[in-house]
């Protein structure tokens, strides 16, 4: 397995790199702009000695002294500067074959050189020979340019090595500076664990960069913490339900095992063990459907259901506990959904007999359905005794209770509001709860079926 790159090592090679190709740029603009003077420099000089020259040609105004001038121009040569100049005198030769000066480079024998040609009437230097042209060429020896320049761009690659050693090690400097600050924040991190997850990570020290990453990670500890929290929760509660049935059916036994017994109190206790088991069976089963449904494994069946007419129905089968606590249901409202009936009627039973069980005494429930644009909303409220606020977020958790007063464990096993979240969201749906002016309020929300 390729082990992969340091941050470090990248900020290095991404610092060294960038400003190496920075150096070079700059080191080749430099040496363009340099040989540009030179060629600037080299032009006006050339032009300089054209002029001259002209002023010397314009002086002859025989044949023969344009003559012997030129000879004397082909034999000049001073400060790197050659003249070579040719007369033609043809007939045929017009003043339309004069051309503009020409700047040229050229090489020999390891010298360069730069060269003004070009052909002029001796009209126009002026002489007093109308047919006659000049073909002058002004030869500078340019070798002591270019040896610089090769100077100067052996100097920048010498350079820009012995900067990219220096860059390199300034950059790994200031990158493990830099980075400092993470490693402090891996370093707490890896201080982290089961048991110590009430670590956190110090926003003071830590740079701008990181401070989100360093917030995120202390809301994810918060996270962590709180899911540790309520598993262990979970873990205990789960142990205290499961032990009390497993305490009764063993403590029948024994009683049964003391000393002989009818027939009658066999099958008494039989009866009595078989409650208890049908109490874990019940508790197991809703503890797998929880479990199935957090891994996304429930699949409701979707068929059309009118919500009056099936809250009506579960309101009958309640009749007789409501009775027994003096509360009166009522059903306000009608509408359509598409669910799983079974699963529904589950999740509405549990919210009815919740409600049921904590109203206050006198009181009325009320089941209200209503239509908001693409989705139907069921509210179930009773009046009675507000749940704290800070209990809200977690009544929907598996075995959690708000209060003592609530705490109803010897009949109930608190996954009941959990089961109808679970039956809730596998539909698409959500709940919440308000407990406000001595009146509690579930509200489901689902999507309307399509028409």
């Amino acid at each position: 397995m390729i082990k992969p790159i340091s941050l470090t090592v990248r900020l290095v090679l991404l610092f060294t790199t960038a400003a190496t190709l920075v150096l070079l740029l700059s080191g080749w603009l430099l040496s363009l702009a340099i040989d540009r003077h030179f060629i600037e420099q080299d032009t006006t000089e050339l032009n300089s000695r054209l002029g001259f020259i002209k002023q010397q040609l314009a002086t002859a105004q025989t044949p023969d002294a344009l003559d012997h001038l030129l000879t004397q121009l082909n034999t000049l040569q001073t400060h790197h500067v050659m003249v070579s100049a040719i007369r033609s005198s043809s007939q045929t030769d017009t003043p339309d074959r004069s051309t503009a000066p020409e700047l040229t480079t050229w090489q020999q024998d390891g010298h360069s050189f730069r060269r003004l040609s070009g052909i002029f009437p001796t009209a126009q230097i002026p002489a007093t020979l109308p047919d006659s042209h000049i073909a002058l060429t002004i030869d500078l020896n340019i070798t002591h340019h270019d040896e610089f320049l090769n100077y100067f761009n052996r100097l920048v690659w010498s350079f820009v090595v012995f900067f990219f050693l220096i860059m390199t090690v300034l950059a790994w400097f200031a990158a493990r500076q830099g980075l400092a600050p993470l490693r402090k924040v891996t370093a707490l991190a890896t201080k982290v664990s089961a048991v110590r997850l009430d670590e956190r990570l110090p926003l003071e020290q830590v740079p701008a960069e990181l401070l989100p990453l360093t917030q995120s990670l202390n809301a994810m500890l918060e996270r962590l913490e709180n899911s540790f929290q309520r598993l262990s929760n979970f873990s205990s509660d789960i142990a205290h339900e499961l032990r009390t049935p497993v305490n009764n059916l063993m403590i029948q036994t024994e009683v049964a095992l003391s000393r002989a017994r009818t027939p009658e109190e066999y099958r008494d206790l039989l009866g009595s063990n078989l409650e208890e088991y049908e109490k874990l069976a019940r508790m197991i089963s809703d503890m797998l459907f929880i479990a199935k449904a957090d891994n996304g494994l429930i699949i409701p069946l979707r068929e059309t259901i009118n919500l009056s007419t099936e809250i009506r129905r579960i309101i009958e089968f309640f009749e007789p506990l409501a009775a027994e606590s003096s509360v009166e249901i009522s059903v306000e409202g009608t509408a359509e959904v598409a669910g799983d009936r079974v699963m529904l009627t589950r999740a509405l039973s549990n919210l009815l007999s919740n409600a049921i069980r904590h109203a206050t005494p006198d009181s009325d429930i009320k089941l209200i359905i209503t239509t908001h644009r693409d989705s139907v909303r069921v509210a179930v409220e009773n009046q009675g005794e507000e749940i704290p606020e800070e209990h809200l977020p977690y009544l929907f958790d598996r075995f959690y209770r708000a209060h003592p007063a609530r705490d109803t464990a010897t009949e109930h096993s608190g996954l009941g509001l959990a089961i109808t979240r679970a039956i809730i969201t596998a539909h698409g749906g959500q709940i919440s709860v308000t407990s406000t002016s001595g009146v509690t309020r579930f509200l489901i929300e689902m999507s309307a079926p399509l028409p």
